[in-house]
């Protein structure tokens, strides 16, 4: 373990209580004397410029509260927390100074109050997730932890380039008949801006977690500062650029890909020969943004949810009733083997239904599971991606005409 760093207790310039920052009024509160502190006054950043950074980034390490002189030990990456000892709230400017200090923070705009509220509404959800949850779930999961984490993201600006070449064909219609049809090779070139696609950049949090509690409104940014941390736990990054750099690029060439193929010319897409994209990454900002962290203990495990500290989104992996999942399956594949017992039909038309029938109660069964388990891999940056295309070359063939006459 490194030697101690000093954890730089934030107090009050009025009595010198401990001050926390309060998501309800976006002020530094002061529960002694009363008064209320914008965070902005407070420049945290002259003290992160002359603070050095010491030791290892990796493991545990040894926090000496400037209060009371003890020694707190946690994560490596930890740079706000709270001394058990005297009741500061302490900020430990080292953690954040030189390049590691944060150009940009989102405050909390949601209590712990509001944390909890939501995450009692989430669980109970719809009629339907009550029924698919074990009842012993809704009566005895319990509260074991909340915290409120000001979590370390990397967003990413820039443009992606796209050339796709299509086959697109035109349809004359006659009423009700679909009678000509013209076919195209449609080659385009576009370019598409993305603004701040959000990656994770810490370790400790699950990926798919931080992506289901998205998106954020980063109209909302604000210039970094200590201010802002007390009474709350704060994390730098610990994840390599390239890693969060990989995991946005994958995003962004799949919206950029489904937007290109938006701006052919003719009515239909046929088949897409080829699609390629490269992408030009501007600038990384490097974010602190908020995320209230909530454990709960059932059955001797624990479950942890996550919400969106701004907008208040909840989500997390609620359980599943095994007998009740069982008993729907069982229903779905045995009610149309019962109906169709009482229509004469040969064996391979029994056999064909039988088979749409299973196909869609494995349907039914993916969108049960969805509906409790919302936690995801976010797949795509349309949030985050401007909606119009610059096309920069066009080019089209004209390939064939054929009839074909459908209703």
């Amino acid at each position: 373990m490194d030697q101690p760093l000093t954890a730089r207790a934030v107090r009050c310039p009025n009595c010198g209580a401990p001050l926390r920052f309060d998501a309800e009024t976006g002020t530094l509160c002061c529960e002694h004397c009363g008064a209320a502190l914008d965070p902005e006054t407070l420049d945290g950043r002259s003290a992160l410029e002359n603070a050095a950074a010491k030791g290892s980034t990796d493991g545990l390490r040894a926090f000496e509260c400037s209060s009371c002189g003890a020694q707190m030990v946690t994560s490596g990456v930890t740079a706000a927390l709270h001394c058990p000892w005297c009741g500061s709230n302490t900020v430990v400017p080292a953690q954040f100074s030189g390049e590691l200090c944060p150009d940009w923070i989102i405050p909390f705009q949601t209590t712990r109050e509001q944390a909890l509220e939501s995450y009692r509404a989430y669980y109970r959800g719809s009629l339907f997730q009550r029924f698919m949850q074990p009842r012993a779930f809704r009566r005895c999961n319990e509260v074991e932890d909340l915290q409120g984490v000001y979590v370390p993201f990397r967003l990413y600006d820039g443009a992606a380039t796209v050339d796709a070449v299509y086959d697109t064909y035109d349809v004359e219609r006659r009423g009700l008949l679909r009678e000509m049809r013209a076919v195209y090779r449609e080659e385009i070139c576009g370019a598409i801006r993305f603004e701040k696609v959000p990656a994770d950049a810490s370790r400790r949090m699950d990926d798919d977690l931080m992506d289901s509690i998205e998106p954020y409104d980063f109209a909302a940014l604000k210039p970094f500062s200590l201010s802002y941390l007390p009474g709350l736990l704060a994390e730098r990054y610990d994840v390599l650029t390239k890693e969060d750099e990989r995991r946005a690029a994958e995003r962004v060439k799949k919206t950029a890909a489904a937007r290109i193929a938006k701006v052919i010319r003719h009515e239909n897409l046929g088949e897409t020969r080829n699609v390629q994209v490269k992408l030009r990454t501007d600038r990384a900002q490097y974010a602190l943004l908020p995320v209230w962290l909530l454990t709960a203990r059932w059955k001797g495990g624990k479950r942890t949810f996550a919400m969106n500290g701004q907008t208040g989104r909840v989500t997390g992996e609620l359980p599943m009733s095994v007998p009740k999942t069982l008993a729907l399956m069982a229903l779905a594949y045995a009610l149309p083997v019962v109906l169709l017992s009482f229509v004469k039909t040969d064996l391979w038309t029994l056999g064909a239904a039988l088979g749409i029938f299973t196909a869609l109660a494995a349907w039914a069964q993916s969108f049960w599971v969805m509906q409790v388990k919302n936690v995801h891999t976010a797949w795509d940056a349309a949030a985050y991606m401007g909606g119009k295309v610059n096309v920069k070359r066009r080019a089209e063939r004209f390939l064939k005409r054929e009839r074909a006459r459908r209703s």
